[in-house]
């Protein structure tokens, strides 16, 4: 359900490629978005003027522009810079939740990767107190 607050290409794209596989075609697609809509989204819906969208081309431009300042802007790599780990967050949840963040970067290695993630561990966390000690 997109409520206006998530991006509206995505929904949109997740749209016609939902439709498209149930063989919907044309004008058809405008009626049937309704029922992917909720809160704000449902309610900008209900208000538009009658016989104002020709075509679902039309209307779904009406849609992104309506909803575009909900858009996610895609990340560069200096953002994954500010990912960092929280005080007490265990290890793998940091790390699950940079990886989650680097997919949001574009064309970015595995390489470029590393010195951010290594830069937001917590700094005495248990892994550095690990690395410091020493074998006897």
């Amino acid at each position: 359900m997109y409520t206006g607050k998530e991006d509206p290409l995505s929904h949109l794209k997740y749209f016609e490629m939902q439709i498209d596989l149930q063989g919907v075609r044309g004008d058809v697609c405008c009626r049937v978005f309704l029922a992917t809509l909720s809160e704000a989204a449902q309610q900008w819906y209900f208000k538009l003027a009658p016989r104002k969208i020709s075509s679902w081309k039309s209307f779904s431009s009406e849609f992104h522009a309506q909803f575009s300042s909900s858009r996610q802007l895609p990340l560069d790599l200096g953002d994954l810079v500010k990912v960092n780990q929280r005080l007490g967050e265990p290890l793998r949840a940091y790390i699950n939740r940079f990886m989650m963040e680097a997919t949001k970067v574009s064309r970015v290695t595995e390489d470029r990767k590393l010195s951010p993630i290594l830069g937001g561990i917590e700094v005495l966390s248990e892994l550095w107190k690990d690395i410091g000690r020493t074998d006897q």
